[in-house]
């Protein structure tokens, strides 16, 4: 065994508490610097004027765009003549009922009606509003807001109508429902929805001439169907009511069609189409977006409300999660352009649920015979023969593969593998097709004769690839197989849990291959620049609001690097280092939130919404919340079990190589002097990160998918050797050796090419 590990080992503890303390300290920090607990009160008026029209939100639901044709005109013709966009409907359940897309209207947030008691009816009716008195199902909404502890206020749009003498009036029961004050009594008055469409016209121009907002229910697409209506049915009736709203609006009139809520217990993502006047600009020939998403054409159901606020000139609530809808131009002008782009993204969010199950499985239960054979062929390290050696070069380079298919899941998206008749076989042999280009580069390019050559070249190319897809908006994260997803709608930006395992592994991996070839070459000094820098890098990219906007990451980032840096340097441990590394985790990552909370409250990211959180005292719910995510899946799925055991296993062969009697792995360790650092950076990585993030234990899982193959494919080159009688040169980290270059070996009297 190398010398040092016992000294490693309790360096590597003493971070992991450190890190973990420093986890309750940046929360505990966030609350103090946010101050105390405030009332939730409106903002003032922004600068931004009204639109000089009345504003008309139109809400319905189960519209999708693959619903708009010939027979929808009302509906097309917001291609025609509006700005368009997908809306992101998640409620508190895995799908959304009209009730929920009501009340995240009423509340700014994620809320939901009571469940339904019906049988086999997915969602109940929302009954009409009565004259007086609070709308129905008002207070078992409030009971299951409540429990959620998700923060929902419901009325809180309808109050800030009322505060600001907004003349709104609501037609339809779901209308109702989102101008409700706090104690669900409509803040304007409620009209039921008139029997036809010329009718109906004639009602939103009378209607539209008096008030300021106008909020309408036109009904939605319901699956059972709703009577004798089949789904085309519904659709025509749904667009004959929006087209009689879109008529009889005065000319200057802003109006937002938005489907709010899905048709059934299948979740999609929705239409949403906006024309007139907008809070900067108007809503024609455009995708529509807001800074919420900052993906262009996709928009949240928690945007409509602080949309039209600001659309009437109102300041919002601080406690809206959303921002404003927005055109945004993004070179897809054509109606026919966007339509795609729409139905595009609602595919590919739609297929990539399940495809994400029997991607996972797949790649697990190949990883597993690859380690099993990888077992029983590195073991084996006394016999020579040509088979041997063939075996050892082809474990080689398979382990090599599969360490680079996570990050080839993120590109692969530059294909419309979603247009396929087989998509999910175009989506993989997308994935495996470039995963093998990675790989031949690494094998084959200048660092092969380095001995982590491959293994830092991988991680250069798996980190460089998500800092450029953060740094370009984080297009080829949306509803990729280690990314997004739209239709969960928890982020759409930056850095979600498995992105950031591999972004973080990456990483490590690039440090600790840059340091080794330094150490070899005697520059230890460099070695640690060269740490510094590429950690310091990662964590700015990981954790800045707007990039990769993570907070929970540079939480394990910062103790994993600060372990590589000491081991690197050789520099000496101590309880005074430990408490040093959790305060300067603290200062980064409080730093960071702080630093986007005194931004703007639209410009804010979820790092801002955290410090905003804890100044309403809803933080401890947020982190209970998360905690209690990442036990569920840690406990309650059949992948918990293993993820420990996988962290146990890496456990033993960083710090205690020799009890899996894995000799190569022992001489790997000598050979490559930065490889036991590197490796023991990356256990307080998976430890903290699992613990640190809701659905952690998914950051233990996709680490040690990309580390694990490398640190075989690594160890495999020098059972390669054995196996063709070539000498091994062994260096340690105080006396490191220049690589040592060979001509072809003989096994048997055949000749053997040196391991690529």
């Amino acid at each position: 065994m190398s010398r040092g590990t016992g000294g490693a080992g309790r360096l590597a503890r003493l971070v992991l508490v450190a890190g973990a303390v420093a986890g309750v300290g940046c929360t505990s920090a966030v609350f103090s610097a946010a101050g105390p607990v405030q009332p939730v009160l409106a903002e003032e008026p922004v600068a931004t004027p009204a639109v000089p029209g009345p504003v008309v939100l139109v809400g319905t639901s189960g519209i999708r765009w693959t619903d708009i044709d010939s027979d929808t005109p009302a509906l097309a013709s917001l291609l025609e003549t509006g700005a368009t966009g997908t809306l992101a409907v998640r409620s508190i359940r895995a799908y959304a009922c009209p009730a929920d897309g009501w009340l995240a209207i009423s509340s700014g947030r994620l809320a939901a009606a009571a469940p339904t008691t019906a049988s086999g009816v997915p969602c109940d009716a929302i009954p009409e509003a009565p004259g007086s008195g609070p709308v129905p199902g008002w207070s078992s909404a409030l009971e299951r807001a409540r429990e959620d502890d998700r923060g929902a206020v419901l009325g809180t749009f309808g109050a800030a109508l009322a505060d600001r003498g907004v003349e709104a009036v609501a037609v339809g029961p779901g209308a109702a429902t989102a101008i409700a004050g706090t104690d669900g009594v409509p803040v304007g008055s409620v009209e039921s929805i008139a029997a036809s469409p010329a009718l109906l016209e004639a009602q939103i121009n009378d209607l539209a001439a008096q008030s300021d907002l106008v909020v309408v229910d036109v009904g939605g697409v319901r699956v059972p169907p709703e009577g004798d209506a089949g789904r085309s049915e519904q659709v025509q009736l749904v667009d004959a009511r929006v087209g009689a709203v879109l008529r009889g609006v005065p000319e200057g009139a802003t109006v937002l069609v938005a489907s709010i809520a899905d048709d059934g217990t299948v979740a999609h993502l929705q239409v949403l189409g906006a024309t007139g006047p907008a809070i900067r600009g108007t809503y024609a020939d455009a995708m529509l977006g807001s800074r919420s998403t900052r993906q262009p054409g996709l928009v949240q159901t928690t945007d409509l409300a602080p949309t039209v606020l600001r659309l009437l000139g109102v300041g919002y609530p601080t406690t809206f999660v959303g921002s404003w809808i927005v055109p945004v131009e993004v070179g897809i002008g054509t109606p026919a352009e966007r339509l795609r782009a729409h139905t595009d993204r609602d595919a590919a969010a739609q297929m990539i649920t399940p495809y994400t199950v029997w991607f996972f499985g797949g790649l697990t239960l190949l990883q597993l015979l690859v380690y099993a054979g990888a077992l029983i062929g590195l073991r084996r390290t006394a016999s020579t023969g040509l088979a041997r050696a063939r075996v050892l070069g082809w474990l080689h380079r398979v382990c090599v593969w599969l360490a680079c298919v996570p990050v080839a899941t993120f590109p692969a998206n530059l294909v419309p593998w979603w247009r396929s008749d087989a998509p999910f076989t175009v989506l993989v042999a997308t994935v495996a097709a470039i995963a093998t280009g990675i790989a031949v580069v690494a094998l084959t390019g200048p660092w092969r004769g380095r001995r982590l050559g491959p293994l830092g070249f991988v991680g250069a190319v798996t980190a460089g690839v998500l800092a450029v897809d953060v740094f370009s908006g984080s297009r080829l994260m949306i509803s990729s197989l280690m990314g997004l997803q739209p239709l969960v709608a928890g982020r759409f930006y930056g850095f979600g849990n498995v992105a950031f395992a591999v972004f973080a592994t990456g990483a490590v991996l690039l440090a600790t291959g840059l340091a080794d070839a330094l150490l070899r070459a005697g520059r230890r000094a460099l070695a640690l620049v060269v740490v510094v820098v590429v950690g310091t890098a990662a964590i700015v990219v990981d954790g800045t609001p707007g990039l990769g906007s993570d907070f929970g990451g540079p939480l394990a980032m910062v103790p994993a690097f600060a372990v590589l840096v000491v081991l690197v340097g050789r520099l000496r441990s101590s309880w005074r280092l430990g408490v040093g590394i959790g305060l300067a985790t603290v200062a980064v990552v409080v730093g960071l939130a702080l630093l986007d909370w005194l931004r703007p409250a639209e410009e804010r990211t979820h790092l801002g919404r955290f410090v905003d959180a804890a100044s309403n005292g809803e933080a401890w719910q947020v982190v209970g919340r998360k905690l209690e995510q990442n036990l569920d899946l840690l406990l309650g799925s059949v992948g918990g079990p293993l993820v420990l055991v996988v962290a146990a296993l890496v456990a033993v062969a960083v710090l205690r190589p020799a009890t899996l009697r894995l000799s190569a792995l022992v001489e790997t360790y000598d050979r490559a002097p930065a490889l036991r650092p590197g490796l023991l950076a990356m256990l307080v990585l998976l430890v903290l990160g699992s613990l640190l993030n809701d659905s952690g234990s998914a950051v233990t899982a996709v680490a040690a998918a990309i580390t694990v193959p490398l640190v075989v494919a690594t160890a495999s080159t020098v059972a390669y050797e054995r196996a063709t009688n070539r000498p091994v040169a062994r260096s340690t980290a105080s006396e490191p050796s220049a690589p040592v270059r060979r001509s072809a070996g003989e096994v048997r009297g055949h000749p053997v090419e040196p391991l690529r």
